[in-house]
């Protein structure tokens, strides 16, 4: 359901203690390897930012909440476990696009929503909320959609990415790293309107990367003294 939304209020300021907080919630979300896969792919840039500048900073930030984002997208199991984590009234009701049965409206690319009593979709969120021991495996019928293809995909190319900016980053570059880094902030939306927001994010990557291995290739100006 499309009014759902993952808030994520009075983020930790504290890099350490926000890093361990995603690590936690991802643990919620699918396992404690998932976790681990988080934090490890954090690690070098943290490493790098600190020999660079001393302390992890702006891009260790970005960065740790950029691969959470893309790590925890809301596919099926996900929105059937906050749903169930959140509070209703006696008789809800909820207006939603089913995947697998729902078609879609030539009008607008979105699947048609269908009203689902609360009595009959509760119980199937409490079933599907498991259904995160099957996530992206051959048994996820749910994982095939083109969109959640995508996603599964965008981890990797994320992970990726970052693995290019700690070996390209230096002094001078940082805010590129760091915008790089704060892609994932802007594929939002559902349907139509992340695909289009997905779309324009990945031309301005591809713009970044290349200002980061040029600017990886050229001399570092060192002042007279």
């Amino acid at each position: 359901d499309e009014v759902l939304v993952q808030t994520l209020e009075h983020a930790p300021s504290d890099l350490g203690a926000l890093i361990e907080d995603r690590a936690a919630r991802l643990i919620e979300y699918q396992d404690a390897a998932y976790a681990t896969r988080y934090r490890t792919a954090l690690a070098p840039v943290v490493a790098r930012e600190t020999e660079l500048l001393g302390s992890p900073g702006r891009l260790s930030r970005a960065a740790a909440e950029g691969l959470f984002r893309v790590m925890a997208y809301k596919d099926e199991y996900e929105v059937a476990r906050m749903h169930i984590a959140a509070s209703y009234g006696k008789r809800p009701v909820f207006h939603m696009a089913p995947p697998l049965i729902t078609r879609t409206d030539p009008a607008t690319g979105r699947r048609r929503k269908m009203a689902i009593p609360g009595w009959a979709a509760l119980p199937l969120f409490r079933l599907l909320r498991h259904g995160k021991r099957v996530r992206g495996t051959a048994l996820d019928l749910f994982g095939q959609q083109a969109e959640r293809r995508q996603e599964r995909a965008l981890v990797g190319q994320y992970e990726a990415d970052l693995r290019q900016i700690t070996a390209g980053m230096r002094s001078d570059n940082l805010d590129i790293a760091v915008a790089l880094a704060e892609i994932p902030d802007l594929i939002r939306g559902f349907g139509p309107v992340k695909e289009a927001n997905r779309a324009k994010a990945m031309v301005r990557r591809e713009s970044l990367l290349e200002e980061l291995r040029t600017r990886h290739l050229q001399p570092v100006a060192v002042a007279a003294e």
